[in-house]
Parts: C-alpha cells; sequence; structure tokens
C-alpha cells in the first residue's frame, strides 16, 4: 500500500497543476468579459446613433415640404412675367419670389447634411456587426468557465486522493512527508 501512496501523491501533484491552470483561464475568462462588458456601450452608442438617423426622416419630409415652396416659386416667376403688362405690384411679387428662394437654397443645406447623418446610419451597421461579432467573444466565455469548472473537479478530487493516501498509509514515515509536501 505505501509504495501505490507514491503514485496517488505524483497524480496529486499533477492534478494540482491543473488546479494552477484553472487561474490562468479564470484570467483569461475575466479579461474577455471585459470585451462583452464594452459591447453594451457599443449597443448604446448604436441606439444613440440611430436616433440621428430617424430624425433623417424628419428631415427628409421636412426638405420635401419646403421644395414645395421652392416648386411654387416657379408658379409666381410665371405670374410675374405675365403680370408685367398690369406693372407696378410686379415689385412685391419679384420681393415675395426672392424671399421663398431663400428657403430653396437652404434646402440644399438640409440634403447635405441629411447624407452626411446618414452616413453615421450607416456606419451604425458596422457597429452592430462588429457588436455581434465581439458576442461571439463573449459567448465562448461560457467554454471557457465549464472547461475550469471541469479542471476544478479535478482539483476537488485531489482532496480525496489525499484523504486516502492518508488512510492507506501505514505508518510509512516518508509517505507521511509526501503528503506533507502535497
Amino acid at each position: 500500500m505505501s509504495t501505490s501512496n507514491a503514485a496517488l501523491i505524483e497524480r496529486t501533484e499533477a492534478g494540482n497543476s491543473v488546479g494552477t491552470s484553472n487561474a490562468a483561464l479564470i484570467e483569461r475568462t475575466e479579461a474577455e468579459s471585459t470585451v462583452s462588458t464594452s459591447n453594451a456601450a457599443l449597443i448604446e452608442r448604436t441606439e444613440a446613433e440611430s436616433t440621428v438617423s430617424t430624425s433623417n426622416a424628419a428631415l427628409i419630409e421636412r426638405t420635401e415640404a419646403e421644395s414645395t415652396v421652392s416648386t411654387s416659386n416657379a408658379a409666381l416667376i410665371e405670374r410675374t412675367e405675365a403680370g408685367n403688362s398690369v406693372g407696378t405690384s410686379n415689385a412685391a411679387l419679384i420681393e415675395r419670389t426672392e424671399a421663398e428662394s431663400t428657403v430653396s437654397t437652404s434646402n440644399a443645406a438640409l440634403i447635405e447634411r441629411t447624407e452626411a447623418e446618414s452616413t453615421v446610419s450607416t456606419s451604425n451597421a458596422a457597429l452592430i456587426e462588429r457588436t455581434e461579432a465581439e458576442s461571439t467573444v463573449s459567448t465562448s466565455n461560457a467554454a471557457l468557465i465549464e472547461r475550469t469548472e471541469v479542471g476544478n473537479s479535478v482539483v476537488t478530487s485531489n482532496a480525496a486522493l489525499i484523504e486516502r493516501a492518508e488512510a492507506e498509509t501505514p505508518l510509512g514515515t516518508s509517505n507521511v512527508a509526501r503528503i506533507e509536501r502535497t
């Protein structure tokens, strides 16, 4: 029995190495969990930028509404030309035409801003894609933790091995020293 204790203790020591490497696994798990946590920040930013994207709809709607004003300028100018035979009141018509043309010009700026903000909206797709890719890392944490737990079982069973080693030790002094060392 005394000889087989050496093998048991050796196995115990080998098992303890598995236990030690669990620390590394847990450390890596925690490091990767940070990636998972930062996904929350990415999703939050995605949602914030989606608001910009949603407001583009409102901008485009306003642009179309103001374009109607711009279109009606054509009718005003047409009326102005026809009214030239009438005379003096044309000045007021032309003045109103110019004022409304300013609205029409600002549509260009609105459309430009809409396109710029649409780029932000498009980049949301990339953010979401990256979020999903990083979530895969997060999912694989489950596998790491599972492996850690399996490894911990090896460590736990070492206790049983040592207990058996102690029980089977028939006053073999050298075994006691070995168990102590373990």
